[in-house]
């Protein structure tokens, strides 16, 4: 970019610095969604054979809304979730319907933002399973514990509104009364907007 017409030799430059106007001050929310892949598996509680394990392509994301501490570090409250697209039964009547299972979990998070807006992000809190079982009753586990974890880069395109891409992991574990404990891990390739 051509220096600003006012601007001496050796002085700070503002066209060298594009994103000098943007702040990250006040009110903090991020919007994310996208698409990976992910593991559901759980044990067999009742010994009737029904242990599961399933795999597949994912879709998933997280909501976080707070607001801006100090410098670029942010405080808030996190909602994030992964559900499973028709995945592959590695274990577990192949013959059985067992719906798409998800995981929805809500915590406290953090997120840092470095130079040209680049943020880390993690999270953790209460998190719980669920699908449909073979009855086509809908099964969710008891409420177990969720971390969150979300690395991206975003380009202002006003000064309150950042978009861009970000990576999202996710692992749960919850106790269930059908499969004992029932673990995830899920991985996504996301689209980011931040308003802050």
């Amino acid at each position: 970019m051509p220096p600003a017409d006012d601007a001496v030799e050796g002085e700070w430059d503002p066209w060298e610095n594009p994103e000098a106007g943007h702040r990250h001050e006040g009110f903090f929310l991020r919007l994310s969604f996208g698409f990976g892949f992910g593991s559901i598996g759980g044990g067999d509680a009742l010994s009737t054979g029904t242990a599961v394990d399933f795999s597949g392509g994912a879709a998933g994301g997280s909501f976080a809304i707070g607001g801006t501490i100090a410098g670029a570090l942010s405080l808030h409250v996190d909602f994030f979730f992964s559900r499973l697209l028709n995945p592959a039964v590695e274990r577990g009547r192949r013959d059985y319907d067992y719906g798409d299972p998800g995981i929805g979990a809500a915590g406290l998070g953090a997120t840092y933002h470095f130079a040209n807006n680049v943020y880390v992000g993690l999270s953790g809190g209460l998190a719980s399973v669920n699908w449909e079982r073979q009855t086509g009753e809908v099964s969710e586990s008891e409420a177990g514990l969720g971390g969150h974890a979300i690395v991206g880069k975003e380009w202002w395109v006003d000064p309150d509104w950042g978009v861009g891409i970000a990576v999202q992991a996710i692992m749960a574990e919850a106790a269930d009364p059908f499969y004992e404990t029932v673990s995830v891990q899920a991985y996504h390739l996301l689209l980011s907007a931040t308003y802050n």
